[in-house]
């Protein structure tokens, strides 16, 4: 674990991803299945929140890239700025999917996090 976040704060953050990652990647898949579906995108979008905002907090920039870039695919899904197709879902679960991987490097200290 890096010695110059706060341990409570890192360990807050993972259980808050391992908490939101698995229903905002169902949230997206829903979407992606009946695009009559906003308030699954929504989910997704307000599930996303407070892990860019903990991320950027800590000063994780990947991280909060990454959150960062998810947030705004789904604001542009949401507002018709990019086509809701299903490759497009694909590329974004795809995204979502990276958050955990990202953390369990963070926290193995295995260096991968500066990438």
């Amino acid at each position: 674990m890096p010695s110059n976040i706060d341990p409570k704060m890192l360990d807050r953050l993972s259980q808050t991803i391992r908490d939101s990652v698995p229903s905002i990647r169902e949230d997206i898949k829903r979407y992606f299945q009946d695009a009559t579906q906003y308030d699954a995108l929504e989910n997704a979008y307000h599930g996303m929140h407070p892990i860019n905002d903990v991320a950027e907090m800590l000063g994780l920039s990947t991280l909060h890239y990454i959150t960062n870039g998810i947030s705004a695919m789904i604001e542009d899904i949401a507002s018709g700025a990019a086509p809701s197709e299903s490759d497009q879902g694909f590329w974004l679960c795809n995204l979502v999917d990276q958050v955990e991987p990202y953390l369990d490097s963070v926290l193995a200290e295995d260096g991968q996090d500066q990438m």
